[in-house]
């Protein structure tokens, strides 16, 4: 069995928590080699429009490293990249229109698309622009995820842990969600387990159970199960389970 670690990093509030994560977003991409590229995954939630836009304010006045941004997504809602309810649609509006950030870098899931069609689809495109490790796994760079009060990340929900979304040679897969929109695309467990750098941004009220659980040593959560496949997941809070940053 892996050795299961997890950092903590603890904030005052959802401010201090999202500046630092853009910061440290930023700083991990500038001690990259020249001309490498930086293969990023994204998440909803409460947290990532402010995130986003502080690290559109850094990476913004930083071209160079701009340029080595690739964008994925964790999950999507099945709508189109418009619709209120698309994290594609959100990005654009926090992150990648203030900076003019173009669409060719940025591969998103087509929630408009016939879902299992969108899904395959992304599997292939994980295949063709990222690494892959010895089980043909695509390997991130960074996948950054939220969690929510039921201790779901990504669109992987406590009803859908069934052992075909944990490991298969799939990667993306179309779920149904407990919660609107409920149709859903979504990264496999593999896909989390082989990212180079898993970071949770947590910010909320009501989730203080979840998270606690989720780092327990016997945690049921999907975060439980993320974390407990890695070496090393990071954690970025402003829920008090020890001194605050």
């Amino acid at each position: 069995m892996k050795e299961v670690r997890y950092r903590a990093q603890v904030f005052k509030n959802p401010a201090y928590l999202g500046s630092s994560a853009a910061r440290q977003w930023f700083e991990a991409v500038k001690v990259l080699k020249d001309n490498q590229p930086f293969n990023v995954a994204l998440s909803g939630g409460r947290i990532a429009a402010p995130f986003l836009q502080e690290a559109s304010a850094l990476f913004g006045k930083s071209p160079d490293l701009l340029k080595r941004l690739n964008i994925f997504w964790a999950d999507e809602r099945c709508v189109g990249p418009e619709h209120p309810d698309s994290n594609h649609a959100m990005f654009q509006e926090n992150f990648a229109n203030p900076v003019s950030f173009p669409d060719s870098r940025v591969f998103r899931f087509r929630g408009e698309d016939d879902p299992d069609k969108a899904a395959k689809s992304m599997a292939s495109t994980l295949k063709v622009k990222l690494p892959l490790n010895s089980r043909g796994v695509p390997i991130f760079d960074l996948i950054f995820l939220g969690m929510g009060e039921d201790g779901h990340v990504a669109s992987l929900f406590p009803e859908n842990m069934a052992e075909d979304l944990m490991r298969s040679d799939r990667h993306v897969f179309q779920v149904v969600a407990s919660k609107p929109p409920p149709q859903r695309l979504t990264l496999s467990y593999d896909v989390l387990e082989a990212s180079k750098h898993v970071w949770a941004l947590i910010s909320g009220a009501g989730k203080e159970t979840a998270l606690r659980e989720s780092i327990g040593h016997h945690g049921q959560t999907p975060f439980a199960r993320v974390i407990q496949a890695r070496v090393h997941t990071e954690i970025l809070t402003d829920i008090a389970i020890h001194d605050s940053v």
